[in-house]
């Protein structure tokens, strides 16, 4: 085990030292920086400046101990090498502008009225109720089939049939119900966006 090790376990928990550490972020003299930290995690857990011990220190510690020693140990590091302290801002930076390109990503789309957005809601619905159609004509079908003939083995493969069949269209059906109640908010959202504090009223017999 070497301290790139370490940085790459660690990653979830520390992401700029363990990304430092691991060589996902190029930095000059890496390696030496990378036994650097691992040096100030060792002091943070009081054990040996190994990567076999801190490694074994991450993983035999409560969750909640190993965040706080890599947060302390972090906040050393930034400290002892500013250029640390550059790179956390620089991700931070990042990070805060891809949440806002997404965001502005989902307004846009919630603000088309393009069919290819709105319409694949109501396919859904169109698509159900062929297949309903279809698998119903073919349910009564081999109903009177049946009961022409008396054919006793396929009542029985009607038997298993029929329950692959309810499982196959509840799968659509899900979709379609969880779509239309997605629908139905996004119209609710969009009338009381546009109407403001206003009341929609319906006079009786309207």
């Amino acid at each position: 085990m070497n301290w790139s090790d370490v940085g790459r376990l660690i990653v979830p928990l520390a992401p700029t030292i363990g990304r430092i550490m691991g060589g996902l972020i190029p930095f000059p003299g890496g390696s030496l920086i990378g036994e650097g930290i691992g040096g100030v995690i060792a002091r943070q857990f009081g054990v040996p400046a190994t990567p076999e011990a801190v490694a074994q220190a991450v993983k035999s510690n409560p969750n909640e101990v190993v965040l706080a020693k890599l947060a302390a140990a972090t906040e050393e590091a930034k400290a002892q090498w500013p250029a640390i302290a550059a790179i956390e801002a620089a991700q931070s930076l990042e990070r805060s502008t891809i949440v806002s390109a997404v965001n502005e990503t989902m307004r846009q789309e919630l603000g088309s009225d393009s069919l290819f957005k709105s319409g694949w809601r109501p396919m859904i619905g169109w698509l159900l109720c062929y297949l309903l159609f279809i698998n119903g004509s073919v349910m009564v079908g081999a109903l009177v089939f049946l009961m022409v003939t008396g054919n006793s083995d396929a009542w029985d493969k009607f038997a298993i049939a029929l329950p692959v069949v309810t499982l196959f269209l509840s799968l659509p059906a899900a979709v379609c119900g969880v779509t239309s109640f997605g629908r139905s908010w996004e119209k609710s959202a969009a009338f009381k966006a546009g109407a403001g504090s206003e009341v929609l009223t319906i006079a009786p017999g309207k």
